[in-house]
């Protein structure tokens, strides 16, 4: 009787283990799935081993699972969210405790701060893009501002060319009416001087006339009337041409004084005529400022639009 209750409780006692055995391997099958990230196996049922009391074990390491599998999708989904951007797809606390709960909200606070360092960032580019935008427009407009100078210059330099041109023979043209104005009032000196030696003789002329008349007496009486008219007209010929003679001397003085003002405005606009000459040769030449600053204004421009394609890439 004893051999055979022994023989039984033996036979009890590998039954348990045996049980045991299989209930550790389906624990171990589920442990080594989720070590190789498969998330949905589970521990199975053993009847065998549940009727021992491991059917609380089996389902406190499959909530294990559980618990953790949703913590992994959660946080998977939370993430990807914000990696596209969509910030308000929070992790799910609800079933979550201890570390995992702690982690879920440390992951949240981190998706938070990750939404407003995004909204800094979008606001950055709207002012980067503001500010490539204020200085694409600042620059270009200097650019193209440098290249009409240049160009405006050109035709500046080339109008004040026609006008110094027209103002030196302008200034010619009055030194030469001066001048034959000159000539002239020294002709009609010479003319006075010969009016006055015939005014002159003429009152000599006379006088002798009348002297004559006299010495004839009655018979040259006609003719003295003659010659004192003839005096008389030649002294008011010869004060005539004291006073334009004195008015001809004034005329040249004056004359003389704007041939010397023409003179000096002559020497200055020929002095201005070389200078603006200088400079169109200067602008005319390959190498001329005008071209110099529009060929600058072009690079500049080009420049400007090869940084701002970089500043926006970038």
């Amino acid at each position: 009787m004893r051999w055979g209750g022994a023989r039984r409780r033996t036979a009890e006692l590998e039954a348990q283990v045996a049980a045991y055995a299989a209930a550790l391997e389906a624990v171990s099958d589920a442990a080594r799935a989720g070590a190789r990230g498969d998330m949905e196996r589970r521990v199975v049922a053993v009847p065998e081993a549940d009727a021992l009391g491991f059917a609380s074990v089996r389902d406190d390491v499959n909530r294990f699972f559980d618990v953790t599998d949703a913590f992994i999708r959660e946080a998977g989904a939370a993430l990807a969210a914000a990696g596209t951007g969509r910030f308000e797809r929070e992790l799910m606390l609800t079933g979550l405790s201890g570390a995992f709960r702690s982690q879920a909200v440390t992951i949240n606070e981190a998706r938070l701060t990750m939404a407003e360092d995004a909204a800094r960032l979008r606001a950055a580019e709207t002012a980067r893009g503001t500010l490539v935008e204020d200085f694409e427009r600042d620059v270009l407009h200097v650019s193209q501002a440098v290249g009409q100078t240049a160009r405006s210059m050109a035709g500046t330099v080339g109008d004040l060319q026609g006008v110094t041109a027209t103002v030196v023979q302008r200034a010619g043209e009055a030194s030469d009416a001066v001048g034959r104005l000159g000539e002239s009032s020294e002709t009609i000196r010479q003319v006075i001087g010969l009016i006055t030696d015939v005014t002159r003789q003429t009152r000599l002329l006379a006088l002798n006339a009348s002297i004559e008349a006299a010495r004839v007496g009655a018979a040259g009486r006609g003719f003295a009337v003659v010659a004192d008219e003839v005096g008389r007209l030649a002294d008011e010929t010869a004060k005539a041409s004291t006073r334009v003679e004195e008015q001809l001397g004034a005329s040249q003085e004056v004359i003389s004084e704007v041939a010397g003002a023409l003179g000096k405005i002559d020497e200055s606009v020929d002095a201005m005529r070389g200078g603006v000459t200088g400079l169109a040769e200067r602008i005319s030449t390959g190498t001329s400022t005008d071209q110099a600053l529009t060929d600058a204004a072009v690079h500049l421009e080009s420049s400007v639009q090869e940084f701002l394609t970089v500043l926006r890439d970038g």
